[in-house]
């Protein structure tokens, strides 16, 4: 893509408490030698959030990606004969990482 921009912002209230947001945009993109427009695929903007807790040596995370449930593609191929494939992209799903430091 032309495009890629990445953007993260933290806060932490406290130090065994952190926020953070991350927005990630990715610009249209062509699929063919020609970059026709009927084949490109539409630019994106995901939204993903997440915290985490540390008491001690363990700390608790928890994140969600694409919060919004935004539907987008993340690659395409032009196969040729009239054959376009497409990849959607993941919908909203949900992390919870527990780690403990030795």
């Amino acid at each position: 893509p032309a495009v890629l921009a990445n953007a993260t912002a933290a806060y932490t209230p406290f130090s065994a408490l952190q926020f953070r947001a991350h927005v990630q945009h990715v610009g249209k993109r062509y699929i063919d030698s020609a970059n026709s427009e009927e084949n490109a695929i539409a630019a994106y903007t995901l939204l993903n959030l997440g915290a985490s807790y540390r008491w001690k040596s363990l700390k608790v995370s928890a994140k969600v990606h694409n919060v919004l449930d935004s539907l987008y593609v993340t690659h395409g191929e032009d196969w040729g004969w009239g054959w376009i494939a497409y990849w959607p992209g993941a919908t909203r799903n949900f992390y919870l990482t527990l780690s403990y430091d030795l």
